[in-house]
């Protein structure tokens, strides 16, 4: 991400305001992880999804 982009700069202004921790702690690593488990969910279930 740049500065400029609008996900940088909602995540740098939650995190200024003390919402969000900072990027280089493990509580946001983990939620940026834990924001993954869905995308890769919907992956699994397409993949077995019976074709027709």
């Amino acid at each position: 991400m740049e500065e400029g982009e609008t996900l940088y700069d909602f995540l740098d202004g939650v995190q200024r305001a003390g919402i969000l921790p900072r990027d280089d702690s493990w509580p946001f690593r983990t939620l940026m992880a834990a924001s993954r488990i869905p995308a890769i969910a919907h992956r699994v279930g397409q993949r077995w999804r019976p074709t027709r």
